[in-house]
């Protein structure tokens, strides 16, 4: 879509020493050791990035699991695996949770920046009746995504998709393998890739894929800064459907006014996803550790009604 941008495969590359001391914890016989010995260490955010060969289980709260195969490579695998089945950071859990239980009498579910597919999946297991459709744009990450769904056998309610969402159609160069040794969890519509090096990803617009969707809808965006290339290209959905959403904000996030005023007009509440539960806020404000936001049409009384904590705004 641009003729500048940045080089994911470039920027992923590790500095030499931490692609050695990697490849010595993933030699299976070393590895189990150091993760057994170090299951039983207090959490501590340095335990987090030490790779764990072999899959991980994440346990939903009516009991049921979804299993996150190669945490080797998959980032939410390996952290799921050191917070013992679930995610850590309870502001994370609490992003998933919205996604889950706002789900329970929802048609479809859009995962878009599906990475391996965790909330698609995880939705998808806690509510049997809801269409998941996840968008990805990394090629190794849709792969492990289709190896996940198929693990978890929801192949026929889980919809992989090789696809980038933006304000038009067009086509995205990505790098056909990023070649670090976790998959990259921050490629985003700025890609450029060499030409020997890439494949080409479609892109399209959420207007234009669902012009016909007309029932109820949760959507869960994670792109690296460029949710307001999603909004832009999903005007007439957002207006027709009013889809809950919980949604990535970085600080380097160039078009945040745009994207508050945009949900300011057609009539959304704005919450901070927190560690304390949601804070209704009347900016989107970005900052390093919290960066989920929970947009909705709902009333505080009826989020309050569903079990969730809704915190006035800080002064």
């Amino acid at each position: 879509m641009t003729t500048s941008g940045t080089n994911y495969r470039e920027k992923a590359r590790p500095a030499l020493w931490k692609s050695f001391a990697r490849s010595v914890l993933l030699v299976p016989a070393i590895n189990r050791v150091v993760v057994a010995s170090l299951a039983a260490v207090p959490a501590a955010p340095w335990r987090s990035r030490i790779p764990v060969v072999g899959s991980a289980v994440l346990r939903l709260d009516n009991g049921a699991a979804i299993v996150m195969k190669r945490a080797e490579r998959c980032q939410v695998a390996k952290e799921i695996h050191w917070g013992q089945g679930r995610l850590e950071r309870a502001c994370d859990r609490l992003a998933l949770d919205l996604a889950l239980r706002l789900s329970a009498d929802a048609d479809l579910f859009l995962d878009i920046g599906a990475y391996t597919g965790l909330f698609a999946l995880a939705v998808a297991r806690r509510n049997p009746r809801v269409r998941c459709d996840a968008y990805e744009i990394v090629p190794e990450n849709y792969l492990l995504m289709v190896e996940n769904t198929i693990q978890n056998n929801l192949v026929g309610r889980v919809h992989p998709k090789l696809l980038g969402l933006a304000a038009a159609a067009g086509t995205l160069r990505v790098p056909a393998t990023i070649g670090a040794g976790a998959l990259a969890s921050s490629v985003a519509l700025d890609s450029v890739a060499a030409e020997g090096d890439s494949t080409d990803v479609p892109i399209a617009s959420l207007d234009e894929l669902y012009s016909d969707f007309s029932g109820r809808m949760v959507i869960k965006i994670d792109v690296e800064g460029f949710e307001w290339e999603i909004f832009r290209g999903a005007r007439a959905l957002v207006d027709r459907v009013r889809p809950d959403m919980v949604c990535e904000v970085l600080r380097r996030a160039p078009n945040v006014p745009e994207t508050q005023a945009f949900l300011e007009d057609r009539g959304y509440a704005i919450y901070h996803i927190t560690d304390q539960g949601l804070r209704l806020s009347s900016r989107i404000v970005p900052v390093k550790r919290e960066r989920d936001w929970f947009f909705t049409v709902r009333a505080p009384a009826e989020l309050r009604a569903l079990g969730f904590t809704v915190l006035s705004e800080a002064g």
